[in-house]
């Protein structure tokens, strides 16, 4: 009976591991999304609201990063269907006892399918955060680079560990 017990809570422990990240993307995806809906309401007529330290102001992004390589929508629409297809291989290769790492991928996911949202319902990715040194981006963009971060940060460290540097 007692071996039964420990199986249950092992499977019962794997299955909220396995359903974390996904809640991790479900999480930034819902709030990327109401955000932007909220500033394309309130910042249509082409206002700000200025909150100190940056601005919120709403642009519409064709193109990638900073706005490069504008108005080629279709393009990146196909680059965003494969990097999610990729970073979902990735989630489900990762061991779920990683749970950094699967937060990281789950980040970069959820960045990546919100602003492919946007392009499939708009044409365009809705921007809206303005720190005024940098160009305007919004949470989808922000859990892109957190993730990668993390991601990076996380390697870097086991490379350390690896070559024995402590």
């Amino acid at each position: 009976m007692r071996i039964c017990a420990l199986n249950t809570k092992k499977k019962k422990k794997t299955v909220i591991l396995n359903v974390v990240p996904f809640l991790v993307s479900l999480g930034i995806i819902g709030l990327d999304q109401v955000l932007k809906r909220i500033f394309i309401i309130k910042l249509s007529d082409g206002n700000y609201i200025d909150c100190g330290i940056c601005d919120m102001r709403l642009v519409y992004n064709t193109g990638t990063a900073f706005g490069l390589f504008g108005g080629n929508n279709i393009f990146f629409v196909c680059i965003s269907f494969l990097a999610i297809i990729f970073i979902l291989v990735l989630i489900f290769k990762t061991p779920s006892r990683n749970i950094l790492i699967r937060s990281a991928y789950s980040m970069i996911l959820a960045g990546a399918f919100s602003n492919l949202i946007d392009r499939l319902r708009f044409g365009h990715v809705v921007d809206f955060i303005d720190f005024r040194f940098w160009p305007v981006f919004n949470l989808a963009d922000a859990s892109i680079t957190c993730g990668t971060i993390l991601l990076f940060l996380i390697i870097f460290n086991q490379n350390q560990k690896n070559c024995g540097v402590n």
